[in-house]
């Protein structure tokens, strides 16, 4: 968060660029009308929400606020991210490497400092954790709602971009791996006795 922070409060000073004037033009009464039409470069009606909110809340004069919006979002998407990696990743040095390493990527950095690029870094937020909620539902610690509520995360990140229509395949990937995961520390456990294993116990001493 430190590294985000450092690194981004610059763009506080950015103030709007291009396509910036033209999102930051939308109203909460406006809003709605995403669910019906093309806007924000396409079917993203929650998108619209997010610039009618902070026309709402700073007004298209205060610019830094939207920046600052923006470096929120960030910080949420890093934390979520934490989540995710930590399933997988054991030491927190590699877990922190990976954390840093996607704060100042390109595509992240580009993402933050242009106000109507958040539409790549806000759907990450519901996306990762559907993905959270689906690894918790396919280990043994799972229930049912996670994967409910997984399924209502992953329509939350659809609607605010459409890019979310490629992810089934990484949901599966991440099934697999909790599923045999699980496998794996059941299978000692379960393992049936074999004859050798019974004629030992049956043997004298």
């Amino acid at each position: 968060m430190l590294v985000a922070a450092l690194l981004y409060i610059p763009t506080l000073r950015t103030g709007f660029l291009t396509d910036d004037f033209l999102d930051s033009e939308c109203t909460i009464h406006q809003a709605p009308q995403a669910f019906v039409s093309m806007a924000s470069s396409g079917y993203r009606p929650f998108m619209s929400f997010s610039w009618a909110l902070d026309n709402m809340l700073w007004g298209r004069e205060n610019q830094s606020g939207w920046h600052f919006t923006n470096i929120i979002i960030l910080f949420a998407v890093v934390y979520m991210l934490y989540l995710f990696l930590s399933l997988y990743l054991q030491k927190s040095a590699a877990l922190f490497a990976g954390l840093v390493f996607f704060v100042v990527s390109l595509p992240v950095s580009v993402s933050v400092a242009k106000v109507v690029w958040r539409t790549s870094l806000l759907p990450m937020i519901p996306l990762l954790a559907a993905f959270v909620l689906v690894y918790k539902w396919g280990s043994d610690s799972g229930k049912r709602w996670h994967l409910c509520l997984s399924s209502v995360l992953l329509l939350v990140s659809l609607l605010l971009k459409e890019i979310a229509l490629v992810s089934p395949p990484v949901f599966a990937a991440i099934v697999f791996t909790a599923v045999h995961r699980r496998n794996q520390w059941r299978k000692p456990v379960m393992t049936p006795p074999t004859n050798q294993s019974f004629t030992q116990l049956a043997s004298p001493v």
